[in-house]
């Protein structure tokens, strides 16, 4: 036993675990130490794993083993290469065989001449096909990918390009071009500041017809180069918002001072967009030279900014349609004693209209807005009894529908009034219901008793209609009751609605008919306050 565990390297004998018996065909025993094998390795081994080891000499004589067996493979495919080439010879004695004896006939020798000619074609002229058409492949991928990488450079330019022009409009969104605005050259630069500063205030203060806070203009300088031409005023304004309100009331500019008078104020456009209006303009010049109805109508350019389009508008003025014949019947219906009036979709495109001066009685007061971009379609009058006190409210800007806010004070209780007026044309969108809750949150951090009074064309009457369900999940979240429960229009439907907040008392609303105040919307809705106070409520179409 000492025997078999004794190590044939060390000569030495130890236990049956630290040695290593060769399991091929000599049953060798080596010390696992002597032969440098790790720990971790033997330990291995030991495991049930199915590994055994082998000594050096069994290992050397299975690798000639399979040196033995490589040999006999050689030896076959040799034998098999005699056996071929000896068929060969003979086929070539046969050939000549008959060459000799004559019995060859004529294509025969024209059949060698072509097996020649074939058999000089190598095997690398073979592979150089194979290569080639391989390469060919190879490169015509290669095109394609490079085709479609271009493509998509193209397409990562045009969407770069795409963001910077939107990222643009932004940066210019709330900016003003004052035009013709007059500049003294022989000024230094920091008294020509000094001077431009003082006639932006006066400008904007006669727009808004308001003191204008100095922190409302982030930023104002001259464009180009100096010289003797007068250069166009960039005004970059605090927001948005602002900007837009100066653009409502731009009709304000025919009260300024005498030194002022002649400047024009625009939107800060991009190149992009200057191109496209420019075009748009001269497309509407052209219709006009070609039109047959010369008498009639014209082609003008309108729109919001940046989705301008090309419109055949009568040339006198479209609101004559809504307001300038009903003027008087206006007149009459405000004199009866009403506190508040309020119209939506005027169409009356500025606020020196001549129909809205013949409207107001003697001591009665308008607030307007025009539709930006478009005024002789849409737009909003508020009419004010002398016992009213306001102050115009500006709110976020909306583009789904117009709105005119006013914070009021009467017999010494104060409310805001929102007029309203939702186009019916385009059916009521998401986006509608968001800004609706924008405009709400603003106003409701100001004042707890709001009214809200206009034409918002949804059927509130419906109570499966979706929209109307949102619209008035939107009035309970803010605490707000609609009191018009009658049809307001002529074809049915209560579109028209007078909403109050719910500590608002209104002790009665009711529809009447207004004769032919408006062509579709023929009903006046009427709410009076536990105060006395009566809200009268008109919508044209």
């Amino acid at each position: 036993m000492a025997e078999k565990n004794k190590c044939q390297t060390c000569n030495k004998v130890t236990g049956a675990k630290d040695i290593l018996h060769c399991r091929f065909c000599c049953s060798a025993a080596v010390h696992w130490r002597c032969i440098g094998m790790s720990d971790s390795t033997m330990k291995e081994l030991q495991q049930p794993n199915n590994f055994v080891w082998m000594c050096n000499s069994c290992i050397g004589q299975i690798e000639l083993f399979r040196l033995n067996s490589q040999l006999n493979e050689m030896s076959v495919e040799i034998r098999k290469l005699q056996e071929s080439n000896a068929k060969i010879s003979d086929q070539v004695n046969y050939i000549q065989d008959k060459l000799d004896s004559g019995e060859i006939d004529n294509n025969f020798g024209d059949k060698i001449t072509t097996l020649q000619e074939n058999l000089k074609k190598s095997y690398a002229d073979t592979l150089k096909d194979v290569v080639v058409a391989d390469v060919v492949k190879v490169n015509n991928r290669v095109t394609n990918m490079n085709d479609g990488i271009q493509a998509l450079k193209v397409e990562v330019i045009k969407t770069k390009e795409t963001i910077q022009s939107i990222s643009e409009i932004e940066e210019r969104s709330c900016n003003l071009i004052i035009f013709r605005l007059k500049e003294n050259v022989d000024l230094s630069v920091s008294d020509g500041r000094r001077e431009d500063d003082e006639n932006i205030s006066r400008i904007l203060g006669t727009i808004l017809k308001d003191k204008v806070d100095k922190f409302d203009v982030v930023k104002q300088f001259r464009l180009g180069k100096k010289t003797e031409k007068t250069r166009p005023l960039l005004v970059r304004l605090k927001s948005k918002s602002l900007k837009n309100l100066i653009m409502e009331n731009l009709s304000n500019l025919k009260n300024l001072d005498e030194d002022l008078r002649g400047i024009s104020v625009g939107h800060d456009l991009t190149k992009e967009q200057r191109n496209d209006c420019k075009k748009l303009i001269e497309t509407a010049r052209e219709k006009d030279k070609d039109r047959a109805d010369k008498q009639d109508f014209v082609y003008r350019v309108t729109g919001e900014l940046g989705n301008w389009r090309i419109r055949r508008l009568p040339k006198k003025s479209t609101f004559a349609i809504s307001i300038l014949s009903k003027f008087n019947v206006i007149f009459g219906l405000i004199s009866e004693g009403l506190d508040i009036f309020v119209v939506a979709e005027t169409w009356h495109g500025s606020s020196d209209s001549l129909s809205v001066g013949l409207s107001l009685p003697p001591g009665y007061r308008f607030i307007d807005a025009v539709r930006a971009g478009d005024p002789f379609h849409g737009g909003l009058i508020i009419f004010l009894g002398p016992s009213c006190k306001y102050r115009r409210i500006v709110v976020p800007t909306v583009t789904t529908f117009e709105v005119l806010a006013v914070k009021l004070i009467i017999d010494r209780q104060d409310f805001i009034l929102l007029a309203v007026y939702r186009p019916g044309s385009v059916q009521p969108l998401v986006l509608f219901f968001k800004e609706l809750t924008v405009v709400l949150d603003s106003i409701t951090v100001l004042n707890s008793r709001i009214v809200l009074a206009g034409d918002f064309n949804i059927h509130v009457e419906r109570g499966s209609d979706t929209h109307a369900a949102t619209l008035g999940d939107i009035f309970e979240n803010y605490c707000l009751v609609n009191h018009t429960k009658e049809p307001t229009h002529i074809l049915g439907g209560t579109l028209d609605l007078v909403v109050t907040s719910v500590d608002f008392p209104v002790i009665d609303c009711s529809v009447h008919p207004s004769g032919n105040i408006l062509e579709q919307h023929v009903q006046t809705c009427v709410a009076r306050s536990a105060t006395g106070l009566t809200f009268t409520l008109i919508s044209s179409s």
